[in-house]
């Protein structure tokens, strides 16, 4: 991949998660000039479960045979356990399979089909700003491991999720009373996970708190228990393995899942509180999944939300100024 200081295209993406991998692929699928301006994560992948129906946008992408080929998980349903432990097992449609995911493996295989459609890839970059250049233009600046660069681009699209590039400049606003903190742990187990169906995602609700996991192998599950702040004291991250364990000791179902499991990764935390947008656009800008809006992880419905989000941006860019770009003249380097 070639890095330019100056690059003039049909759309910029910022952000290469599910929904900015989802947009760059269908707007190059339609022919149009597309970057995607990305960086790795600042904390581990996370494991993530996908309803079936998620199927059906792969199929609008032209992706679902490189997820299906992946080796992810294919989920039969979810189990979940009350306060009371009564459980209850919800399995999906006759033929109907989801997605047991590990971020890193499934971001990646939908960044490569972006570039295979024709999109230009960046993925160290780090977007310092996105500015208006002239009636109808964004300029983009940002830094890279080969140095500074900016583009040019008709469309901006901020799929930057959480970290909200463009969404944090005033575009957002918080749920209030509803922080909450995600503490996640990655478990091996070579005997057989103690849960009736090896491919569910397990959820348990208990007093003053939840959790779940997902299986992303037959050996690995990844655990999470949400802590609210206003409940339980959020530790440093010095006290975070204990506060970890203490949590888990707190659960029935968890507990006995990881008993006889060994942690080899984390725990580490991440803010999972819910927050919206005000306003989702500007001209020829848009907020795209995570970036404007996010949802109570029980739900499942996160990257579904981001890949769906990602479809109606496309069309939205795609059908509205969008055509051959001039290509203006260098400016030098910024």
């Amino acid at each position: 991949m070639r890095t330019d200081k100056f690059t003039a295209v049909d759309v910029a993406v910022l952000g290469a998660g599910p929904s900015g991998a989802a947009a760059a692929r269908l707007l190059a699928m339609w022919g149009h000039s597309v970057i995607v301006l990305g960086r790795a994560p600042r904390h581990p992948p996370l494991a993530e479960s996908l309803p079936p129906s998620c199927a059906k946008l792969f199929d609008e992408m032209g992706v679902r045979h490189l997820v299906d080929n992946a080796g992810f998980v294919r989920a039969t349903g979810n189990t979940v356990y009350w306060a009371d432990r009564e459980r209850r097992v919800e399995m999906f449609e006759p033929g109907q399979r989801g997605y047991q995911v590990s971020r890193d493996a499934f971001d990646a295989v939908l960044v490569d089909a972006a570039e295979a459609a024709g999109a230009t890839v960046h993925r160290d970059a780090a977007v310092r700003g996105v500015s208006r250049t002239g009636s109808d233009l964004w300029t983009a600046a940002y830094d890279s491991a080969t140095g500074s660069g900016e583009c040019h681009a008709r469309w901006v699209l901020d799929c930057t999720g959480r970290a909200g590039v463009i969404a944090r400049r005033g575009w957002r606003r918080p749920e209030q009373g509803a922080r909450t903190i995600a503490v996640i742990g990655v478990w091996d187990s070579a005997a057989p996970w103690p849960v009736e169906n090896e491919s569910h995602t397990v959820v348990e609700s208990y007093d003053g708190g939840w959790a779940w996991s997902v299986p992303v192998s037959a050996t690995r599950r990844y655990v999470t228990v949400m802590l609210d702040p206003s409940v339980t004291a959020v530790p440093g991250r010095a006290q975070l393995a204990d506060a970890y364990r203490t949590e888990l000791d707190r659960t029935g179902t968890m507990r006995e899942l990881v008993e006889r499991a060994a942690l080899v990764e984390g725990p580490w935390g991440a803010d999972a509180s819910p927050y919206s947008a005000e306003r989702v656009h500007d001209e020829q800008i848009l907020l795209v999944g995570d970036a404007a809006s996010f949802v109570d992880p029980l739900s499942s419905f996160g990257v579904k939300k981001a890949l769906a989000s990602a479809w109606l941006a496309s069309v939205r860019a795609s059908n509205f100024k969008l055509g051959s770009f001039k290509i203006f003249p260098p400016r030098g380097p910024v």
